[in-house]
């Protein structure tokens, strides 16, 4: 993640606040539609760049895996570029968020590599056709983590 989607990221968390979850651990689905904050949806435009939090952009990709129960902390948008950032907060923790990933990508036909460079963080790339990406799944507290995903669109 580059320098200013961290900014934007931590900017975000800082305003709207961090949503109050409370999971077990245990293993996320896909079988229900996500669940927003509760808080209205937000959104901010700077030049080209659209900020918000709340629901997905237009811009996400239909058919990407998000977990049951994911809230939706931030969203970033280049509306020129295409660039395409999500941040969820899934009631799961982190090896369970991955596991998530990595079920639900190859069940979507995803082509992705997963790593843990640091033996917390998980690190995912994904492709299928003309689309690819990268996810980053990190620990927010006991049972909470926090997946990061990222489009880089034509920029």
């Amino acid at each position: 993640m580059n320098p200013f989607t961290r900014t934007f990221v931590l900017l975000a968390l800082v305003v709207a606040g961090l949503s109050a979850c409370s999971g077990d651990g245990g293993e996320p689905t896909t079988s229900a539609p996500v669940v927003t904050s509760g808080d209205p949806t937000t959104t901010a435009v700077a030049g080209d760049f659209v900020f918000g939090s709340g629901e997905l952009p237009e811009s996400f990709p239909e058919d990407f895996p998000v977990a049951n129960g994911a809230v939706i902390d931030a969203t970033l948008v280049n509306t020129v570029t295409g660039f395409t950032e999500v941040a969820f907060i899934v009631p799961a923790d982190v090896d369970v968020t991955a596991l998530f990933f990595e079920q639900n990508l190859q069940a979507r036909d995803y082509e992705f590599d997963a790593s843990k460079p640091d033996g917390v963080r998980w690190s995912f790339t994904f492709a299928k056709g003309d689309l690819s990406g990268s996810i980053d799944v990190a620990p927010v507290s006991a049972g909470v983590a926090r997946a990061t995903v990222t489009i880089p669109g034509d920029g």
